[in-house]
């Protein structure tokens, strides 16, 4: 199972989310993140 992992660039945080079902949840984090001004990196392996 693909494992979606997003970097947080100003804290250095990782949040580990399942790529299955959460593309909702996920979008959820990016806004907000987009909202708070953070860079978000995303890497999919």
């Amino acid at each position: 199972m693909d494992l979606v992992h997003i970097i947080l660039a100003d804290t250095c945080c990782e949040i580990i989310v399942m790529a299955d079902n959460t593309f909702a949840k996920l979008e959820n984090i990016i806004n907000f993140e987009k909202l708070k001004k953070i860079v978000v990196l995303i890497k999919i392996r």
